[in-house]
């Protein structure tokens, strides 16, 4: 703290424009935070933009200032929650010094666990047709940073030329793990997840075999 009573790490506005759009990107969001919310609790064709405007407590005029819709909002609270688990897993490569297969998976499946609205949105999105090129290309591009990260881990044990479909087909092995155990029926959560973990730990082991042996 400085004599003013001032955090000098945070970077404050240096005129009224980037203070301006500093209250913007508060503003938006308090709207994410909102909708994350909602969306944890009801499916995205029954949630309405005036769902989230009560939540966020302002008018549903006022979201269509920062959202053009209830998907590009959807897909926003997505984006988020998808940063959160990346620097989760850019943490455990970081600071492996051996393959993490299983660390990642755990981790994936712990992420999605205590996220339940990003496996909703993950599962929407997933089988939705009616996205606009832009937003296909904004979550194509978010998908990407996690098969990215996942690639130069692999690349620092082998030579494999096909290190990038083994990074693009161990994730969404655990993407069908997750979607596969979702909802049991008579399986309490506890249960559910135990068994995504010991799924997740078998995938973990196949990829790390192909890596250390090339089979």
């Amino acid at each position: 703290m400085n004599s003013e009573g001032r955090d000098p790490s945070v970077s404050e506005p240096t005129d009224f424009s980037a203070l301006k759009e500093q209250e913007r990107e508060n503003r938006k969001n308090l709207i994410i935070n909102a909708a994350e919310r909602v969306f944890t609790n009801k499916p995205f064709d029954q949630v309405t933009m005036r769902n989230i405007a009560k939540e966020a407590g302002i008018t549903p005029t006022a979201i269509y200032r920062y959202f053009t819709d209830k998907q590009s909002l959807y897909a926003e609270a997505y984006v988020r929650s998808n940063n959160r688990l990346l620097k989760k897993l850019t943490e455990i490569i970081d600071s492996s010094s051996a393959l993490c297969f299983e660390e990642m998976a755990m981790k994936v499946i712990d992420h999605f666990v205590t996220e339940e609205q990003n496996l909703k949105m993950r599962a929407h999105f997933m089988i939705d047709d009616s996205l606009s090129d832009e937003l296909s290309i904004k979550l194509s591009e978010n998908t990407r940073f996690f098969t990215d990260r996942i690639e130069e881990h692999l690349k620092r044990f082998t030579d494999d030329p096909d290190t990038r479909l083994l990074a693009l087909t161990f994730f969404a092995s655990l993407n069908g793990v997750l979607l596969t155990y979702r909802k049991i029926p008579g399986k309490t959560d506890e249960e559910i997840t135990k068994n995504m973990k010991k799924s997740g730990a078998v995938i973990a082991q196949i990829f790390k075999d192909r890596i250390l042996t090339g089979k």
